[in-house]
């Protein structure tokens, strides 16, 4: 649910940041000329929220922004794990989602893997990385063997391969890989820094990492749904430290 607290983060951060809005087939809000996110529809309860809205931020939006903007504030600027990215560093993601935070990452990465199964999400990725040529974006779900997988989806962004409890939920089939294949598809000579959300499956992802201790990347995993992957990482070597449902992962 679309929190005040975004509500807050919006009027304080893109104050006199955006430049205007409008729909395609999704809706988009352009920061400045190089940089223009694309997000789902909002829901009707965010809706409602526009009237808190700044008045110069009403003045260039439209009530079908809140989803982009709140994307922008909580994927794009305040993202967690950037800090860890070096000039020049190869930098995969696992469940890219809309592209927020590759796009940030690739700011200062030589490249970035990003990659997201389901198609709704997966063409909103590519509209957002359209205009970064050091993002490649990859349509595959991302497990621990090869094949095909079952997605749970629903409305709520929390798209797994395990089912919850929400009874809303359909499944689609995907392609399912391994990093260890996708190093080997993509070419990439190493691997600096690695981002997996996947909601619960993140344990699956590492195990289909037999690779990790050859390319040694940093970790930014999140564990809110899946603690498996903490003793995963610990038996790895690793040292980290776990920030807001994160882990967040250190090679000796």
């Amino acid at each position: 649910m679309f929190r005040f607290k975004e509500l807050h983060r919006i009027n304080r951060h893109l104050s006199d940041k955006v430049h205007h809005s409008g729909t395609e087939k999704y809706p988009y809000v352009r920061l400045d000329p190089n940089h223009l996110f694309f997000s789902h529809f909002p829901t009707a309860y965010q809706k409602l929220l526009y009237p808190f809205l700044k008045k110069n931020i009403r003045a260039v939006t439209t009530p079908n922004s809140m989803n982009v903007l709140s994307d922008i504030v909580n994927r794009y600027y305040f993202p967690l794990g950037d800090c860890m990215i070096n000039e020049g560093d190869v930098v995969m993601e696992v469940g890219a989602y809309l592209g927020y935070w590759a796009v940030r990452a690739s700011r200062t990465a030589k490249e970035v893997i990003a990659v997201e199964p389901l198609s709704d999400n997966y063409l909103i990725l590519k509209l957002n990385t359209s205009q970064k040529r050091n993002i490649r974006c990859l349509p595959v779900a991302v497990g621990r063997r090869e094949g095909f997988v079952k997605i749970y989806t629903n409305r709520r962004q929390a798209n797994s391969i395990y089912p919850s409890k929400r009874r809303s939920e359909k499944t689609k089939s995907v392609m399912l890989t391994t990093i260890d294949t996708l190093i080997q598809v993509t070419g990439i000579k190493r691997l600096d820094v690695l981002r997996i959300q996947v909601n619960g499956a993140e344990a699956d992802v590492l195990r289909g990492f037999t690779t990790i201790k050859k390319y040694k990347p940093k970790l930014v995993i999140a564990v809110r749904y899946n603690q498996d992957v903490v003793k995963m990482v610990q038996a790895l070597g690793y040292t980290y430290i776990i920030k807001d449902y994160n882990l967040i992962g250190m090679p000796k």
